[in-house]
């Protein structure tokens, strides 16, 4: 997802550092994007990449506006193209677990070792939660404040096992918008989740902030997945179930001014060391925010590419090697 000049240059930095032809990528420029950017950027990556069938740009563009619906419509949109390219490919084609990212997120890995990070990891869970963990809108007895505003869903019963004003009394969760989801899941709300699912999106749609924190972790909570859903941030003991999937620090943002403090995460710069050595040294798979221009962001990429450029090096000696031996 890309909603400015600066979100469209990071997004082309992911592709050059993540793009096979072997995974599906679907985009979707904002409306507010330029005319001249969004030439620029098709442009630009018919250059660097020809015309892969694999990457697909959304022809539907939505005005994006923070905290509102518009964030998770543009989110649903690239569902439904990711959700049609998996029913039109045969099973090798086929992705088994979607990210959302934006074009202010950014790997701190190779794709090689993304995969191999998956693939080591439990396939079935579905990563929903910031540090803090599973979290529910509202707690038994909490009056309309801080985080019961999101809904109008109270808790019934001390337990919270229930919401009152809530679609089918579902509790509702918070979590991250940057979920990654297993095909399992995505095909479960295509099929016999859809009713759920589509009435959770009805029940959303009614002016409540921040909807894309809440939808996907909702859905997940109240049905037969609940048991897959797992923390993408490590350090917190009591969140359950984590994996350093997505770094982000809200505190001691020493880069860059936050213009919302508490409500946006740090954009990271080469002053934020702490920030840096802890991404690092917990194995983190992305990282956000950055500034694609910043020096550390070029640093980063700088690496990326490097190793990126060392593997294909060492696999075109190993091949080479082979050939010398048969010969």
């Amino acid at each position: 997802m890309a909603h400015n000049y600066s979100s469209v240059e990071g997004l082309f930095k992911i592709l050059k550092v993540l793009y096979t032809p072997y995974h599906y990528f679907a985009i979707h420029f904002d409306e507010k994007v330029t005319q001249i950017t969004y030439q620029g950027f098709v442009t630009l990556f018919k250059l660097h990449f020809g015309y892969p069938t694999n990457v697909q740009i959304s022809q539907d563009r939505i005005n994006v506006k923070w905290g509102e619906f518009s964030i998770l419509e543009a989110e649903l949109l690239l569902l439904d193209m990711a959700f049609k390219w998996n029913k039109e490919r045969p099973a090798d084609e086929k992705w088994e677990r979607l990210l959302i990212l934006c074009g202010h997120s950014f790997p701190l890995q190779t794709i090689q070792s993304i995969e191999f990070a998956f693939y080591a990891m439990n396939k079935n869970m579905n990563i929903l939660w910031d540090l803090e963990g599973p979290k529910k809108t509202c707690e038994y007895g909490q009056r309309y404040g801080e985080y019961c505003k999101r809904t109008s869903a109270r808790c019934a019963n001390p337990e919270c096992t229930k919401m009152t004003h809530s679609y089918k009394d579902f509790v509702i969760y918070k979590g991250s918008q940057w979920v990654s989801l297993t095909f399992e899941y995505v095909n479960y709300i295509y099929g016999e989740g859809a009713e759920d699912f589509h009435g959770l999106i009805n029940f959303f749609q009614k002016s409540i902030f921040a909807p894309e924190e809440l939808l996907f972790q909702t859905s997940i909570m109240n049905s037969r997945f609940n048991t897959t859903a797992v923390t993408g941030e490590v350090g917190n003991e009591s969140a359950g179930s984590s994996v350093p999937y997505m770094f982000k620090t809200w505190t001691d943002c020493n880069s860059y001014p936050n213009p919302r403090p508490g409500a946006s995460p740090c954009t990271l710069g080469k002053n934020d060391l702490s920030s840096i050595s802890k991404m690092y040294k917990d194995g983190y798979l992305f990282a956000r925010k950055f500034n694609p221009l910043d020096e550390l962001h070029t640093k980063i990429e700088g690496n990326l590419v490097q190793r990126i450029v060392n593997s294909h090096s060492a696999k075109q000696e190993n091949a080479q090697m082979v050939q010398e031996i048969l010969q």
